[in-house]
């Protein structure tokens, strides 16, 4: 998982810097050689996130993560947000990541609060989440 981070308005998400994995935004793997391995934040390291986040002036505006076919949302997706606020975004990105990635191809949802999301249709990424400068 990645994180995001940068500022926010009504109308828009703007992201200026990430927060890969170790350090401020660690992921880490879950189960054994005999189970499916799955991909568990570890939360230890929500306070150095916000801690970075103060230093830049900027929030944590998305969470970002692959799935192996296509952007949908699962279960656990929905049932488990990075950030359980509403207003959350979160990034799917799908073929994990493999290139070329292709922006209109990566899921947005974002959250409503009680486990509900809203998907932001193909139409509205442009308007809803910028990404660059």
């Amino acid at each position: 998982m990645n994180g995001l981070s940068g500022r926010t308005s009504p109308r828009r998400r703007s992201v200026s810097a990430s927060a890969k994995d170790g350090g401020a935004s660690s992921a880490s793997l879950g189960g054994d050689a005999d189970q499916s391995v799955w991909p568990r934040f570890d939360g230890r390291y929500y306070d150095d996130l916000w801690q970075l986040c103060r230093k830049r002036g900027t929030a944590v505006v998305a969470d970002v993560h692959v799935h192996p076919a296509g952007a949908y949302q699962s279960g656990s997706d929905r049932e488990n947000p990075m950030i359980s606020r509403s207003g959350h975004v979160a990034l799917i990105i799908p073929n994990f990541a493999a290139p070329p990635v292709r922006r209109p191809r990566v899921g947005i949802y974002e959250y409503q609060g009680g486990k509900a999301w809203r998907a932001i249709a193909p139409g509205e990424r442009a308007t809803f989440f910028h990404i660059g400068l």
